[in-house]
C-alpha cells in the first residue's frame, strides 16, 4: 500500500529536472544561460532557466546541434520529458511546432518569446490580412493564432464544405418548390371549401 501511495504522488518541476540531470549524467552543466549580464535572462523564472540549459544538453548531445546557433522553436510551457520543437529532424529544422493557445514559444537563437502577431504568421495570417492589430495585446493574439490544426487544414475543410452544398443546394431547392406548390394546392382546396359553405350558408338564409 505505501507503495502505491509513493507512485501517486505528483513530483515537482525541481524534483523531475534533477532526475534528468541524473539520468543524463549532466552534472552542473549550463550551457544555454552561462552567460553572464545579459538581459534576455529576466524574462526567465527559476523553472525555465533550468529548463532551457536541460533542453540545450539534450540537443546538444542527442542531435549533435547546438540550439544556441540553430534556430529552435521551443514550447517551454510543457515539462523537461516533451518540449515540443526540441526534436527537430535535419529535413525540417526550418519548421515551427505547432502553435497552441497558451504556448510560450522561445527563439533559442534570439533568445526571446515569440510575439502573438509573429504566432499568426506562423499559421498563415498576417498583419495585412486583419484590419486593426494594435488594439489588442501580444497575448490575445497569440491565443487567437494557437489551434489544433492549420490554416491549411481550415482552408481544405472549408473547400470542401462549400463543393458539398453546391451539390447539396439544387437538391434542398427542388425538394422546397415540390413543398411550396403542395401548400399551394392545399391552400387552393382550402380556399374552395370555405367558399362552398358560405355559398350553402347564403342558401339557407335567403328565402
Amino acid at each position: 500500500h505505501g507503495d502505491m501511495s509513493n507512485r501517486n504522488v505528483k513530483l515537482t518541476w525541481q524534483q523531475k529536472y534533477t532526475m534528468h540531470r541524473m539520468k543524463q549524467d549532466y552534472q552542473q552543466e549550463r550551457p544555454y544561460t552561462s552567460e553572464r549580464g545579459v538581459r534576455w535572462k529576466l524574462m526567465l523564472n527559476r523553472r525555465l532557466m533550468e529548463l532551457v540549459d536541460l533542453k540545450c544538453l539534450d540537443v546538444m548531445n542527442e542531435q549533435s546541434m547546438d540550439p544556441r546557433e540553430v534556430p529552435m522553436l521551443w514550447d517551454l510551457l510543457q515539462s523537461v520529458e516533451r518540449v515540443p520543437g526540441s526534436r527537430v529532424r535535419r529535413d525540417r529544422q526550418n519548421y515551427a511546432t505547432c502553435v497552441l493557445p497558451p504556448s510560450l514559444l522561445w527563439h533559442t537563437v534570439r533568445h526571446r518569446f515569440v510575439h502573438g502577431l509573429e504566432k499568426l504568421m506562423l499559421q498563415g495570417i498576417f498583419a495585412e490580412d486583419l484590419k486593426d492589430t494594435s488594439s489588442f495585446p501580444q497575448a490575445f493574439l497569440g491565443d487567437l493564432a494557437g489551434n489544433a490544426f492549420t490554416t491549411t487544414v481550415c482552408l481544405a475543410n472549408i473547400v470542401c464544405a462549400m463543393t458539398l452544398s453546391a451539390k447539396v443546394q439544387p437538391e434542398v431547392a427542388a425538394s422546397g418548390a415540390a413543398s411550396v406548390g403542395g401548400a399551394a394546392g392545399a391552400g387552393g382546396a382550402t380556399g374552395s371549401m370555405v367558399a362552398d359553405e358560405a355559398a350553402a350558408k347564403r342558401a339557407r338564409i335567403c328565402p
